[in-house]
C-alpha cells in the first residue's frame, strides 16, 4: 500500500511540474466569425484562424487558451493586458497599427455587402445605399461609403455577427458590410435567405494576428511559425476545409 502511495505522490508531483513549466499564450477570439472562428457548445473553437494559431502556438512551444468576446473588444483587451494575441479575420489598418502589433498579414482583407433575396450582381454606388440602413460591426469598415459620396444613410455598429446577420435577417438594416469570407458563407449558408451585393472591396493590408505590444519579443517566432505553417500540408488542409469555395466566389 505504501509503495502505491508513493508511486501516486511521484505522479501528482511529476504532472505539477509540467503543468508549472507549460507556457500558456491567452488569445482572444471573437466569439462567432465564420469560417475563421466558430465556437461549439461544449466551449470548444474551431475554423481557420483557429487551425493556424494552434499551429503556431505547437510550434513556439506554447498552449493557446482562448477567451471568446465581441470584435469590437478584441484590440481593448490586448490593450488592458486581459490577453496576449487575437484572431478572428481582423485587418490590419494604420489606425489598428498604432494601437498593437501585428503579424505578417496571412489573408486578403477583403470587404462584402450582404443583403436579403439580392444577387451578386449589385452596383455599389450612392444611389444603391440612399437612405438605406447599413450595419457594420466595425465603423472603419464605411470609409468606401465615403468614396462613393454615400451621405444620407444611416450606420448602425453591431457588436456581434450574429447580432448583426440576424438584424438583416428581420429587417433592421438593408445592408450588412462584412468580411468578404464571412459575408460569402452567409450567402452558402442560409438557406438562400441572404445573398452578397456586389463584388468584393480591398481594404487594408490583409488579415493579421494581434499582438499586445508587452509581447513584442514574439513577433519573430509568430511569424516564422507562420510562414512554417503556410508551407506545410496543413495549411492547404485547412484552407480546402475552410476557405476554398469561398475565396473566388
Amino acid at each position: 500500500m505504501k509503495f502505491y502511495r508513493a508511486v501516486f505522490i511521484c505522479f501528482l508531483a511529476f504532472t505539477s511540474v509540467l503543468h508549472a513549466d507549460e507556457r500558456i499564450l491567452k488569445v482572444a477570439v471573437s466569439a462567432y466569425e465564420p469560417p475563421f472562428v466558430i465556437q461549439e457548445s461544449n466551449n470548444k473553437f474551431y475554423g481557420f484562424d483557429i487551425a493556424l494559431i494552434e499551429a503556431i502556438c505547437r510550434s513556439i512551444n506554447y498552449r493557446c487558451q482562448y477567451i471568446p468576446m465581441p470584435f469590437s473588444r478584441l484590440l481593448p483587451a490586448i490593450e488592458s493586458n486581459q490577453v496576449d494575441m487575437a484572431v478572428g479575420s481582423i485587418f490590419i489598418t494604420p489606425e489598428r497599427a498604432n494601437r498593437v502589433l501585428f503579424s505578417s498579414p496571412y489573408f486578403l482583407s477583403r470587404l462584402r455587402f450582404l443583403v436579403r433575396g439580392a444577387t451578386k450582381d449589385g452596383s455599389l454606388n450612392a444611389q444603391a445605399f440612399a437612405g438605406r440602413n447599413i450595419g457594420v460591426t466595425n465603423t472603419s469598415f464605411t470609409a468606401p461609403l465615403k468614396q462613393w459620396g454615400v451621405k444620407n444613410s444611416q450606420i448602425v455598429n453591431y457588436k456581434q455577427e450574429d447580432a448583426l446577420v440576424k438584424a438583416l435577417n428581420n429587417g433592421y438594416i438593408q445592408f450588412a458590410l462584412l468580411d468578404n469570407s464571412t459575408a460569402v458563407y452567409w450567402h452558402q449558408n442560409s438557406s438562400g435567405n441572404l445573398k452578397v451585393f456586389g463584388p468584393p472591396i480591398i481594404f487594408g493590408y490583409g488579415v493579421g494576428i494581434a499582438i499586445s505590444p508587452k509581447n513584442a519579443a514574439l513577433v519573430s517566432p509568430i511569424n516564422e511559425a507562420l510562414l512554417k505553417y503556410q508551407n506545410s500540408p496543413g495549411f492547404t488542409l485547412n484552407f480546402h476545409k475552410y476557405l476554398a469555395a469561398i475565396y473566388d466566389f
